[in-house]
C-alpha cells in the first residue's frame, strides 16, 4: 500500500537500509511473506480444549528522518480460514 515494498524480514537488513526507504518485512511464525504471499499451515490445529490457535506476526521497517504518521498503512493482510 502507498508505495511500500516488501522485503525479506531480516532485522539486520533494516538496521542498515537507507533512511526513509519505504520497505518493510513481515513474517508469521517462520513464514516470510516476501518469499511467498500465500501461507498454508496444515500443521496448525485448533486446540481441542478451547478452540483457539495463536499466530505470531513480526515486522520490520528502516529508520525515518521524520516521524511517519501512526496511521500509515504499509500493507493489507487478508486471511482466509478453512475448517475441515
Amino acid at each position: 500500500a502507498s508505495g511500500w515494498t516488501i522485503k525479506a524480514n531480516d532485522a539486520d537488513y533494516f538496521k542498515t537500509v537507507k533512511a526513509d526507504t519505504q520497505e518493510f518485512g513481515l513474517s508469521c511464525d517462520t513464514h516470510d511473506f516476501a518469499t511467498n504471499a500465500t501461507m498454508e499451515l496444515a500443521d496448525k490445529l485448533v486446540a481441542p480444549n478451547d478452540g483457539t490457535q495463536t499466530f505470531s506476526f513480526t515486522g520490520n521497517i528502516g529508520t525515518f528522518t521524520e516521524a511517519i504518521n501512526a496511521g500509515t498503512q504499509v500493507a493489507e493482510i487478508v486471511a482466509t480460514v478453512s475448517i475441515y
